[in-house]
């Protein structure tokens, strides 16, 4: 135990410590063009040791966990794009590998890994997945999908029925109160949920069943169910109203959370309460991971949301011309549009990336 706290507490972060310093001295040396080639052949060597030492933790990254033949579950969602959830994915492992003999009806050892999206392999497949150990999202972020039963990060002193990933309630009660927060799912945009579990009782689309393996013990079959929510709200739209505004973000979340989840609140200290008519044509006409450019026109002034998430390094122009971001709900980004035809450009730059 001693020597676990020792290697833990010192010894790892000073293995960092030390990977990160070195390598910047070898960068600054050799920019410099001092000592010849030994900066650079010191920059390979602590390369060569960063992926032996580190990265082994991220295997299912590497390209070779992708099975020659995607599993059908993959395919299916390749073809009809949309955000994507997986609900209960421990009831699943549970429902295979607990007694430690099951049948693969489909090969690929990654495969219980690509069909529960897994870290990183969304980005193998191109399929845009909300959550799931997305260490890359905030707090406000993960809070809502750990609210629908999704699991994104790491969140802490939320009550037992709001903790829908690790509480101990039932998956009927758990069920029971994800039905009442299906508004929630749509304003985070989730077009797909797939879960193992039956979801009819939260009253969504058709259905899609993916046979995944064959218990040998139990000669049970395993599967896959890819629900549709045809309510999830779509990558722009126009707001019809804003129910409230907050002065911080706490304040917001309080507010959509007594809400039901249902409501529409903005984070602004010095705005007032708004009724759109949300009518109007919008079309995008260009997308990429870190723009969109929409073009809408309208008679009225709209409240338009882009449903990403508000991070620092995103702005908002409208013909050119920069417009503040609120942000929606805690996480997403709206702004004020005026009357008329405009083009709306959202951008991401952050300077820190580049340095």
């Amino acid at each position: 135990f001693i020597l676990y706290i020792v290697w833990v507490v010192i010894a790892k972060p000073l293995i960092i410590i030390s990977f990160l310093v070195l390598a910047w001295l070898a960068i600054s040396l050799f920019l410099k063009q001092k000592f010849g080639s030994i900066p650079a052949v010191f920059l390979v060597l602590i390369t060569i040791l960063d992926f032996i030492l580190v990265f082994n933790f991220s295997v299912a990254a590497w390209p070779s966990a992708i099975p020659p033949t995607p599993p059908s579950l993959i395919t299916f969602l390749k073809k009809n794009p949309g955000r994507i959830v997986t609900l209960f994915p421990n009831d699943f492992r549970d429902q295979l590998l607990g007694d430690g003999k099951f049948g693969i009806t489909e090969s690929g050892e990654m495969l219980l890994a690509n069909v529960l999206m897994t870290p990183n392999l969304n980005i193998m497949h191109s399929l845009e997945t909300g959550g799931y150990y997305n260490k890359l999202l905030n707090r406000d972020v993960s809070r809502l999908f750990y609210l629908v039963g999704v699991q994104a990060g790491d969140i802490f002193n939320l009550k037992e029925e709001d903790d829908l990933v690790f509480s101990s309630l039932s998956i009927g009660e758990k069920l029971n109160i994800i039905k009442r927060r299906l508004q929630l799912l749509n304003f985070l945009g989730i077009r797909y949920i797939i879960s193992s579990v039956d979801l009819s009782s939260l009253g969504l689309g058709e259905t899609s069943v993916f046979p995944i393996f064959e218990n040998v013990k139990t000669g049970k079959l395993a599967k896959l169910t890819v629900y549709n929510n045809d309510n999830a709200a779509p990558l722009v739209y126009f707001g019809r109203k804003i129910d409230g505004f907050g002065s911080n973000n706490e304040a917001v979340f309080s507010q959509f959370s007594d809400s039901n989840f249902a409501g529409f609140f903005v984070e602004c200290g010095s705005c007032s309460i708004n009724n759109f008519t949300a009518e109007g044509g919008m079309a995008v006409q260009e997308r990429k991971n870190n723009l969109i450019r929409v073009k809408v026109n309208s008679s009225g002034g709209q409240f338009l949301v882009f449903s990403q998430n508000h991070y620092p390094g995103w702005q908002a122009f409208i013909d050119g011309r920069e417009v503040p971001i609120y942000k929606v709900n805690t996480v997403h980004m709206g702004i004020f549009v005026p009357p008329g035809d405009h083009e709306v450009l959202f951008k991401y730059s952050y300077k820190l990336i580049w340095l």
